[in-house]
């Protein structure tokens, strides 16, 4: 955290910050550089990370001397991990129609790069505002969460059909992906991973179609949208489940569910364990194979004398 303080401190030429009396984003602490915040937790055994609060002002001021990407690049220098970021493109007086597009694309069921969508709907003094939402968050999601909706009614500033905002969340390694594009590439290349996120094709006609998305028509109203501008698709990388992350699944959600209800029946761990299984289990040579496998082997063999 100093060194983000000494960026806007030193480097960016903003002086030296005001002390917030609360904070922000769920943490008690804060320091204030106009439309730039900084949250953080300042007892000992407070939370150990801090947020940067950054809207389209506090863009504007950092904009003065220095560059957002230069920011992302610092901050990956410096050893931190983007869990999310968010890239956003607005369409003004243009594609009033789009939302209606992408709702009726999924509908019919083309979406692609994406299992789940919804739709919600909105009312403001500004008219009616429509939401579609594409993808998941969390666990089941694929790192990419985005949604088309109408950000002027939504921001009360403009009738429907007259601002919509195309918006990609990306969390996790795609996160992480996408800060590491922005920092060494351009901002075209962030925006690439925006319009990449999601494809929209027709529907499979034949059996190759089916098995492969890329090879049906892309929709027409989507291939609009992103005319001539580049797509790059940014997947979260499979994750490979080692000994440490089995033995801590094992501990908090297996044991304490085994040990309450061996309690409940007077039996021991293992008694439970033998009985509810129904005698011998046979061992998996695929599970043996795989990476936990290898790592128990491996430390068995380095910590049992032989």
């Amino acid at each position: 955290m100093p060194m983000f303080v000494r960026y806007f401190q030193f480097h960016c030429g903003l002086g030296a910050p005001t002390r917030r009396e609360a904070g922000g984003c769920f943490l008690p602490d804060g320091l204030e550089w106009g439309d730039i915040k900084l949250f953080y937790d300042g007892r000992s055994d407070g939370k150990d990370h801090f947020v940067v609060e950054m809207m389209g002002g506090g863009c504007a001021l950092l904009n003065r001397v220095s560059r957002v990407d230069w920011l992302v690049r610092y901050a990956i220098t410096n050893g931190c991990k983007f869990s999310r970021l968010d890239i956003a493109i607005d369409l003004y007086g243009v594609n009033q129609r789009i939302i209606d597009r992408a709702i009726a694309s999924c509908e019919a069921g083309e979406g692609v790069q994406f299992k789940v969508w919804e739709r919600r709907e909105s009312f403001s003094d500004k008219g009616h505002g429509r939401t579609v939402y594409f993808g998941a968050r969390g666990d089941k999601g694929s790192g990419r969460y985005g949604r088309l909706y109408e950000k002027g009614v939504q921001s009360g500033k403009a009738e429907a059909g007259r601002w919509i905002r195309y918006e990609v969340e990306f969390h996790r390694d795609c996160a992480q992906t996408v800060a590491g594009i922005c920092a060494h590439g351009t901002f075209k290349d962030a925006v690439a991973c925006a319009y990449g996120a999601f494809d929209f094709r027709r529907k499979a006609r034949n059996a190759g179609e089916r098995a492969n998305a890329r090879r049906r028509k892309q929709c027409g109203w989507w291939a609009e949208f992103i005319g001539s501008c580049h797509a790059v698709l940014v997947r979260a990388k499979a994750r490979t489940t080692t000994i440490e992350g089995y033995r801590s699944w094992v501990h908090t959600a297996v044991m304490p569910g085994v040990a309450s209800y061996a309690k409940v029946l007077g039996l021991s761990v293992e008694k439970f364990l033998q009985d509810l299984c129904g005698g011998k289990v046979d061992a998996v040579p695929a599970k043996m194979r795989s990476q936990i496998g290898r790592e128990f082997d491996a430390f068995f063999r380095e910590v049992v004398p032989i």
